[in-house]
């Protein structure tokens, strides 16, 4: 009933982006907005390191605001997630992958589900975040650079899609084909059919 999650969906400059808030109703939904509002403003070149620069300024601005706000409401554990994909439209292509927390890029290729992304949680306590927007006053982003090929399937999703679906009940799921948004119905329908404990977001490209 209380959706935190927040997506970017522009194919147009083929930027793709799931934001997973955290730090209660009043909080969440705040972090995960502020993300992707500053992502939907960057301009950016076909220059990857440009790219990298902008992109890594707009989540360092985000970060800096979730901090400022958690402090002037009084909300310690307010922040946010993030999964970005963004497929470069100059060939040859290249997706430049940013991770922070357990949100999750995936790259169908072939008959392969591959997970782009490695998750920022505890080892001792699986539901707890190592990483976050908002929680410091610095954060550390991981990036990955990533070969785009025709008839490759990205999938964009928060910890609500992975938590109820293991990868393989993924991978099947896209197998049987379709549009992106063919594909994005079928996995809600699979994580509503599983439960749905918890937000879900789901962002799916075809290159």
């Amino acid at each position: 009933q209380d959706n935190q999650d927040c997506v970017v969906d522009d194919p147009g400059r083929g930027l793709f982006c799931v934001a997973d808030g955290m730090g209660g109703a009043a909080a969440g939904d705040v972090a995960s907005r502020l993300v992707c509002e500053g992502l939907r403003k960057v301009s950016f070149s076909d220059d990857p390191e440009d790219r990298m620069r902008v992109l890594n300024a707009s989540i360092d601005a985000a970060n800096a605001q979730i901090g400022a706000y958690a402090r002037a409401h009084e909300f310690p554990r307010m922040g946010s997630t993030l999964a970005l994909l963004l497929i470069g439209r100059k060939s040859p292509h290249e997706a430049l992958i940013a991770n922070i927390g357990d949100s999750r890029v995936y790259r169908r290729r072939g008959i392969k589900l591959e997970r782009m992304t490695e998750d920022h949680r505890s080892s001792a306590f699986s539901h707890l975040l190592t990483r976050a927007l908002g929680v410091a006053e610095t954060v550390q982003t991981d990036w990955y650079h990533a070969s785009v090929c025709k008839g490759d399937v990205w999938l964009v999703c928060s910890d609500g899609v992975h938590e109820m679906l293991p990868d393989s009940t993924i991978n099947a799921l896209i197998a049987r084909g379709g549009s992106a948004s063919d594909i994005a119905e079928r996995i809600e329908q699979s994580v509503r059919r599983a439960g749905a404990r918890d937000n879900y977001s789901i962002v799916v490209a075809r290159t």
